[in-house]
């Protein structure tokens, strides 16, 4: 990297030499040298002129805060008489010396975009220069404040002797090392061969103590490690793999230079986010912040590209990766150790199961045995007071409530397709939008311990943080859960009304839900609703998939009524937390379907029905069937209902190995 502006120096050995300081940015022994022989005897001033440098790089010089030359304002007119003074700076190298702190008017510096301050005396953060508007890049190793800071711990890595590699091509250079490619017991591996003890990022011992962590997460998404020789790194070489983009230039100073005319995918630039994000969230839960991340550090597969389009590469990298799924993590609970969380979790899943045996504990309640005496005809009369008192209150959203959901996390290895930044970048916009939804989750399950878990992630992620605006919509229940004590107060917590028609209907056009309308007001503009109903209870089974949905025409028609755009949605592990003994077409199922509730017998640990299996849950979205701008023709009811079970099947189909289910068949019936 060269400075843009050169002043022509007269021939001379100092012109010669003092243009080589010019260009000279990573030789530091070499600048250190060069420095100290350009000061004149009295270190007051420098002995060459450099009026129109515009960029001083002076690494490993040993500078303090005194001894830089009195006369460095005049000699250098284009960085002004303050290093506060000089706001078009970009980029400022200072590792290696002595500064014990910075100025306080480094905090002008508002362009500065980079700066090393490795290797220095810090004994705290520079704040002043920190909270800098455009800092993009900052190098802060190995000062006395960071060094407090414990390495991580790691198993002792293997020790690979010299004599055992076979060593090759030079693979890059930077500011801690060389790469060099070698072979080792009959593959190809990569050598980083560290500089010296000084470098312009920090300690080389620092940094092989975090790569040795890093090598062993265990990550696919991060290069392993393969151990250590004499102090070298020897990871594992990939082959077929390219950067992103190019190391920054003078122009871009801290951005990195990108071909020009390459094109990448939604998708796909999505899924590499997602990949790069999901190696940060390891990386931070060690201490570890990478400090680096650039695409010249970020390697793809070759020709990753959209094929179709062109100027574009072709055959991308990413057709053959699984889609990516999020596992989602708690807000509001994070402080508390996982096991308690699970433990905590799985207790309030067991009292929600309760809630929808309320009818047959009531009349086990009233049996003889159960007044038998006056401490039993107590606790009876209490429990009947409690049940009274459930039926008698208005059902009222409680969004407190939902949070509960989020230790549900863990219990069951809750995973999503959408990130939890996709959905918080959607509010602003879906709060601008008229548009409204509708989210059909299939299956519905016997108890629908996955509605709870939509819905504290949904409350979580659809909330603006900034205004507390939420796209939190309203949810649906059987009328017959109106009559059931406490399951009809749990759904209105959860936002869910009346199924009917009419209810639906009144809530994606006005919405008017009353349960929702007593939470000051709210007007929800989305619906959340199982709509497979009674009939999934009873084709839920452990390990089979079927939905109930090729004859209901009935959603589709309501959507197309009131303009919205439907989603399909589909749960892995939401058959799989009960075992059922009612299934299929028998009289007992016929029966419960007439009652329009979901009457059936299942058990789950130790065959009680009230203590649910713990399967992984993934919740899949799919894409959108936009039913806005209905003709009023049932032609259209019926195009729009079969593409709606056609992106059903091929949503299954995407996700079912990534959830686990590679051999699964879905049953629409």
């Amino acid at each position: 990297m060269a400075t843009p502006r050169r002043e022509k120096i007269e021939s001379s050995d100092d012109a010669a030499e003092s243009k080589k300081l010019l260009t000279l940015l990573s030789f530091d022994v070499e600048a250190s040298r060069m420095f100290q022989r350009f000061m004149s005897p009295s270190r007051g001033s420098l002995s060459v002129g450099f009026e129109n440098i515009i960029k001083l790089d002076l690494p490993n010089c040993k500078l303090t805060e005194s001894n830089l030359p009195a006369t460095l304002p005049g000699t250098l007119p284009n960085l002004e008489n303050s290093i506060g003074n000089c706001v078009n700076m970009r980029k400022l190298m200072l590792s290696g010396n002595a500064l014990t702190s910075l100025p306080l008017t480094m905090a002008n510096l508002t362009k500065l975009e980079l700066i090393r301050l490795a290797c220095n005396n810090l004994t705290s953060p520079p704040m002043s220069v920190l909270r800098l508007p455009n800092l993009k890049w900052v190098a802060l190793g190995s000062n006395p404040f960071t060094d407090k800071v414990a390495p991580p711990t790691v198993s002792k890595p293997k020790s690979i002797e010299r004599s055992a590699l076979e060593f090759g091509d030079v693979l890059g250079s930077g500011a801690s090392g060389t790469t060099v490619e070698a072979v080792w017991n009959g593959k190809s591996v990569a050598v980083k061969q560290y500089k010296g003890t000084i470098t312009s990022d920090g300690s080389p011992s620092h940094e092989l103590a975090v790569n040795l962590c890093v090598g062993m997460l265990g990550c696919s998404s991060l290069v392993p490690v393969e151990g250590v020789c004499s102090g070298d790194l020897v990871m594992g070489l990939l082959e077929g793999y390219e950067t992103i983009g190019g190391p920054p230039n003078f122009d871009t100073c801290t951005r990195d230079v990108y071909e020009e005319g390459r094109k990448v995918g939604a998708d796909q630039a999505e899924r590499a986010v997602n990949e790069v994000g999901e190696c940060l969230r390891l990386l931070h839960a060690k201490g570890i912040s990478h400090g680096d991340l650039y695409g010249h550090n970020i390697l793809v597969k070759k020709g990753v590209g959209l094929g179709e389009n062109e100027g574009c590469y072709e055959g991308g990298g990413f057709e053959n990766i699984s889609p990516r799924l999020y596992t989602a993590k708690t807000d509001m609970f994070r402080s508390w150790p996982r096991p308690v969380r699970i433990f905590v979790g799985y207790l309030t899943a067991v009292l929600f199961t309760l809630s929808f045996l309320t009818i047959p504990l009531l009349l086990i309640l009233l049996s003889p045995s159960c007044w038998s005496n006056f401490e039993s005809r107590m606790a009876s009369t209490l429990i009947l007071l409690l049940y009274a008192s459930s039926i008698y209150a208005s059902p009222k959203e409680w969004p407190a409530f939902r949070d509960l959901g989020q230790l549900w996390y863990s219990v069951f290895n809750f995973r999503f397709t959408t990130s939890p930044l996709s959905l918080r970048s959607q509010v602003s916009l879906g709060q601008e939008s008229t548009s409204h939804f509708v989210m059909a989750m299939h299956p519905h399950g016997i108890v629908p311990l996955h509605a709870v878990l939509w819905s504290a992630f949904c409350n979580q992620f659809m909330t603006d943080g900034v205004t507390g605006a939420s796209l939190y919509g309203f949810g649906a229940a059987a009328d017959a859960v109106g009559y059931v004590p406490f399951l009809r107060n749990i759904m209105g917590w959860l936002s869910a009304g009346s199924a009917s028609r009419d209810v639906l209907k009144r809530g994606l056009t006005k919405g008017d839900v009353p349960c929702v309308n007593l939470n000051g007001g709210r007007r929800p503009r989305h619906l959340f609703l199982l709509p497979g109903g009674v009939a999934e209870v009873f084709e839920s089974a452990v390990g089979e998939h079927a939905v109930v949905f090729k004859g209901r025409r009935g959603l589709i028609r309501l959507s197309l009524e009131c303009g919205c755009e439907v989603m399909p949605c589909y749960v892995f592990g939401g058959t799989d937390f009960f075992h059922n003994a009612i299934k299929g077409d028998t009289w007992a199922a016929k029966a419960a379907r007439k009652l329009k509730m979901g009457l059936t017998f299942f058990w789950g640990h130790l065959g009680m029905p009230f203590l649910p299996f713990t399967p992984s849950v993934t919740i899949c979205v799919g894409d959108v069937v936009d039913c806005k701008g209905w003709d009023g023709s049932e032609e259209e009811v019926e195009r729009k209902h079969s593409e709606y079970l056609d992106k059903l099947e091929e949503l299954f189909e995407k996700y079912k190995k990534v959830a686990g289910y590679e051999e699964a068949v879905l049953e629409i019936k």
